[in-house]
């Protein structure tokens, strides 16, 4: 029974997470809309480049650079060229391993320039060395995504860590996004029904084993899945999943009855949905038997067939036929426990 509990209360927690996450996606949504349409007259050359493009450079830090003086350090500073366009960085003293967090923009009309990345260090005498460097290809930027990753300078003399934006379309980066995240949107809606159908299922007496989705929720690892707003923009839901020790809920003696029946059954056609219903069936059965010869047998027997009936019913179209037979079955039991008791007992019951 605590497995159970663990369960559901797992389920209710990703939903809610799922629903934020599901907010933050629409309003990201209708950001990129209002971008696109504020750019959809933008003119643009014979390249695809558009009046207004620009690479945008943020310079983070560098670690393992090489010593450039006696004292085993360095003075190092940036200069970033892109065609005929310079600009440099401020210099931190004494450091083989410094942090900059300096944005830098370029406005370009043409993707086929390299960036030049130098790294030099400030003499403490006036002289100036270089360090190391590097080439960006802007065609390599062309997918107008944001990236921020290490660089390493020629000669393995360290690295550089950039955040780079070449957007070169408004218009496109806009639209692209707004497509991308209308995507993400239905991916993350098809995780928020299917969290939606499991948790319902717990609402039913004994719906979750009824229905068989016990293994079918472990087995798809709905709650393992991401709740990163990137991860439902690279790949298929079907993919996206975290850490596979995420689920470590108990595992109660319902659970592992579930799997014995499903290892008895495993080489059978049966449908898995099967299995929890043959091991209901299989509970009531032993119960009806336990119970023979008691006034209760009855209408146990019959209340729990009448439950089961119901809960089966696919359409439950007509509650007023199961109302009518309901009272029907209160009335047979009640007739038969004052015959059964009249008879064992002797007892007058008129």
């Amino acid at each position: 029974m605590e497995s159970y509990i663990i369960l559901e209360e797992k389920l209710k927690l990703k939903k809610i997470k799922l629903s934020k996450l599901d907010d933050d996606l629409r309003l990201t949504k209708e950001k990129f809309q209002k971008g696109m349409n504020d750019n959809k007259g933008e003119t643009v050359n014979s390249e695809d480049v558009s009046s207004t493009a620009s690479l945008y450079v943020t310079l983070l830090h560098a670690k393992d650079l090489k010593p450039m003086d006696m004292n085993g350090s360095s003075n190092p500073y940036v200069i970033f060229k892109l065609g005929t366009q310079k600009a440099t960085s401020s210099f931190k003293p004494s450091t083989l391993e410094p942090i900059w967090n300096e944005d830098f923009s370029f406005p370009v009309n043409t993707k086929n320039l390299d960036l030049l990345v130098e790294v030099w260090t400030h003499g403490r005498f006036g002289g100036e060395e270089i360090q190391g460097r590097l080439k960006i290809p802007l065609n390599d930027l062309s997918n107008q995504m944001k990236i921020e990753r290490d660089f390493q300078l020629e000669g393995d003399n360290g690295t550089i860590t950039l955040r780079l934006h070449f957007l070169y379309s408004k218009y496109k980066y806009y639209s692209s996004n707004f497509i991308k995240t209308e995507a993400q949107i239905l991916r993350l809606q098809e995780d928020i029904h299917e969290l939606n159908r499991y948790y319902d299922l717990f609402h039913i007496p004994f719906g979750i084993l009824i229905y068989g989705e016990i293994n079918s929720i472990l087995d798809k690892k709905i709650l393992q899945r991401s709740e990163d707003i990137n991860s439902y923009a690279a790949t298929s839901r079907r993919s996206v999943y975290m850490s596979p020790n995420f689920l470590k809920a108990p595992k109660g003696f319902a659970f592992k009855l579930e799997s014995v029946i499903k290892g008895t059954f495993r080489k059978s056609n049966v449908e898995w949905s099967y299995y929890s219903l043959i091991m209901m069936y299989s509970v009531l059965i032993c119960s009806a038997i336990s119970l023979i010869g008691r006034s209760d047998f009855v209408g146990l027997f019959l209340g729990v067939a009448l439950w089961i009936l119901f809960i089966n019913d696919k359409n439950k179209m007509d509650i007023l036929k199961y109302l009518k037979l309901l009272l029907y079955t209160i009335l047979f039991t009640i007739i038969y426990d004052s015959a059964w008791l009249a008879i064992h007992y002797n007892v007058n019951i008129f």
